[in-house]
């Protein structure tokens, strides 16, 4: 019985001698760092196509055929999701692989099925990172009662 998961099928063919896992494309995202790279965009007859320092940077992969996106689609969601998205035609869904969170938005668009991925922080960020100014977090924390949203 093998322990391998979904995630680990190589299944896309990025060249003629090197095939990917779902997970092997995602850990560009801790190679680069999710600073510098925030996002993935997987669609039909594309190769795949990162964020990179806020620019989309095409990889010089073949292109994605829609037997390997429903591959690597089946791959990231559990069997709800997936009927959702037979159903529906889009599902949203979290997931944390490779020490990352990942948020999904997978959808049919007129080539078929494609793929958003967006890498979260695991971590909350400390308020000197947020970057209040002149300690104003400090009025907020005080205020009673009510809900304030930091956006």
């Amino acid at each position: 019985m093998s322990d391998s998961s979904p995630l680990d099928e190589k299944l896309y063919k990025m060249s003629d001698n090197r095939v990917l896992s779902m997970k092997d494309l995602l850990s560009s995202f801790t190679r680069q760092g999710t600073a510098r790279v925030t996002d993935l965009h997987m669609k039909c007859g594309k190769p795949p196509c990162f964020r990179v320092d806020g620019n989309m940077k095409v990889t010089n992969g073949l292109p994605i055929d829609e037997e390997t996106m429903d591959k690597l689609v089946a791959a990231v969601l559990d069997e709800k999701e997936l009927d959702t998205f037979r159903k529906q035609r889009s599902v949203n869904c979290a997931r944390l692989i490779v020490g990352l969170r990942f948020r999904f938005n997978i959808f049919h668009d007129s080539r078929g099925p494609a793929v958003a991925i967006r890498a979260l922080d695991t971590s909350t960020p400390t308020i000197e990172f947020v970057g209040f100014p002149n300690g104003v977090w400090e009025d907020i924390i005080k205020l009673r009662p009510g809900l304030v949203l930091v956006t």
